[in-house]
């Protein structure tokens, strides 16, 4: 069910109703002002009627400790992380934006800090959605791959983890193929060791066609060596994230 939504209902939006441009804006779009659609404005609505902010926790179904609140780097993960996990997403499978790289974005100069940070909230998602939904804890750090990296968590072999997560995302979001696709890319990942993770992606390959940013998480990965470790990005937390995990399962029990 769409929660955004059903507890925020649409509302009217006039169509001619536009916000105003600075004068430089408006020559060089042609333009005074940006027509705002009535679907647009509504769901701008209902996300501040939500409280939704970038960086902040909206959902607040874990514990004030375990709460975060993003400043910088990936404080648009936080937002649409957990939008996500209240309501209906879709992707549009056609480019409705220009995005422009430049050697002053967050992620040339601070690459391992916004991995890093990347991997505390995708714990903080997962960890939101099991409270929500009162399901087992599990820890998505060995299955992440932001910025087309994998974290080296410090073993070869993930499945029991695998087994965990798979567990609790059917669980929670149901059966879908979505799902299904998702699980089987992150069974790729479940291992470290070259020669299973090549046999696995060529299984996946074979029957979902990967994406290119799943062809390029392999590849960094199978490539580690030949780059003197230059991409390869260790979770420290590992470790205590793994008792954090039994702990949060024995809370919630």
């Amino acid at each position: 069910p769409d929660h955004v939504h059903a507890d925020h209902p649409l509302q009217s939006f006039p169509a001619n109703s536009g916000q105003r441009k600075d004068a430089d804006t408006s020559r060089q779009r042609g333009r005074f002002w940006t027509r705002k659609t009535p679907l647009r404005g509504s769901l701008l609505r209902a996300n501040l009627q939500l409280g939704a902010a970038y960086g902040k926790d909206i959902m607040n179904s874990v514990p004030p400790s375990d709460s975060i609140d993003i400043k910088r780097l990936a404080e648009d993960y936080v937002l649409f992380g957990q939008l996500a996990l209240l309501g209906c997403c879709a992707n549009v499978h056609h480019p409705l934006i220009k995005y422009r790289r430049h050697a002053t974005s967050v992620g040339i100069t601070s690459p391992i800090d916004q991995i890093s940070l990347s991997l505390k909230i995708s714990r903080f998602l997962a960890k939101s959605f099991c409270y929500a939904k009162g399901l087992e804890a599990f820890d998505p750090a060995p299955f992440c791959n932001h910025a087309d990296y994998v974290f080296d968590c410090h073993s070869e072999d993930y499945s029991h983890q695998f087994i965990r997560m798979a567990r609790v995302l059917r669980t929670g979001f149901g059966a879908s193929p979505e799902i299904e696709r998702e699980l089987a890319f992150r069974w790729v990942l479940a291992t470290r060791k070259p020669l299973e993770m090549i046999r696995r992606y060529l299984g996946f390959e074979f029957k979902y066609s990967a994406m290119a940013n799943e062809r390029r998480t392999v590849r960094n990965w199978l490539l580690r060596n030949c780059r003197k470790g230059k991409y390869v990005y260790r979770d420290d937390d590992a470790m205590s994230s793994d008792m954090e995990v039994n702990r949060s399962m024995s809370s919630m029990n």
